[in-house]
C-alpha cells in the first residue's frame, strides 16, 4: 500500500513538472524589433498578441510621427492588470525599449507585442 501511494505521489509530481515547463516555454516572445514611427503613416492600426495565459488586443493612434493614444481594447490578463500601466511609458518615450510592470511583466511584454503587431 505504500509502494502505491509513492509512486502515485511521483507521477503527480513528474505531470506537475511537465506542465509547468509547457506554460513556461510558450509565455511570451521577447519584443524583438524597434518601431520606426517615420515609417508609419497617421491612423489608428490594431494589434493583438497572446501566449496561454495572457491575451491582448491594442489600437495605437499615430499622428504626425507620434503614437498619440493605445487603447488597450481587450486584456485576458490573470494577476496582470496593472501592466497595461506600460503604455504611458509606450507613448511618453516614444519607444517599446521600456522596462515591464514588477509583478506583470509577462503581460508587459503580451501588450508590447500587440502594440509591435500593431505598427507593422
Amino acid at each position: 500500500m505504500k509502494k502505491k501511494i509513492i509512486i502515485g505521489i511521483i507521477v503527480v509530481c513528474v505531470v506537475l513538472v511537465g506542465v509547468f515547463l509547457k506554460v513556461k516555454s510558450t509565455t511570451y516572445e521577447p519584443v524583438q524589433a524597434s518601431m520606426n514611427l517615420s515609417e508609419v503613416a497617421d491612423g489608428t492600426y490594431e494589434g493583438s498578441s497572446e501566449t496561454n495565459l495572457v491575451k491582448v488586443t491594442v489600437a495605437v493612434t499615430v499622428k504626425d510621427h507620434k503614437i498619440e493614444n493605445i487603447d488597450i481594447k481587450n486584456h485576458t490578463h490573470g494577476l496582470g492588470k496593472k501592466a497595461e500601466a506600460i503604455v504611458d511609458d509606450i507613448m511618453a518615450h516614444q519607444t517599446l525599449q521600456v522596462d515591464g510592470v514588477s509583478g506583470a511583466t509577462m503581460s508587459s511584454n503580451v501588450i508590447k507585442l500587440a502594440i509591435e503587431e500593431a505598427l507593422k
